[in-house]
């Protein structure tokens, strides 16, 4: 919960800092539909192509495991 409040600081934080520690807190926890919005967010933000892919294949690589439980 508290990694979600950091939503309304985005423009402080910077949104991509954000949302890595939301989908961070809630891989941990065991929230994966919370981890996969905030996956959907960051592969939507513009980005650097490297950075991009790193990001699809870690979502890819966590939910594939996990694909039943969302």
């Amino acid at each position: 919960m508290t990694a979600l409040r950091l939503r309304d600081y985005e423009d402080i934080l910077g949104a991509f800092d954000v949302y890595a520690l939301i989908a961070l807190c809630a891989y941990h926890c065991k929230f994966y539909g919370q981890a996969s919005r905030a996956f959907i967010v960051l592969e939507a933000m513009d980005i650097p192509p490297a950075k991009q892919s790193q990001m699809e294949d870690l979502a890819l690589s966590i939910f594939v495991q996990y694909v039943n439980v969302i």
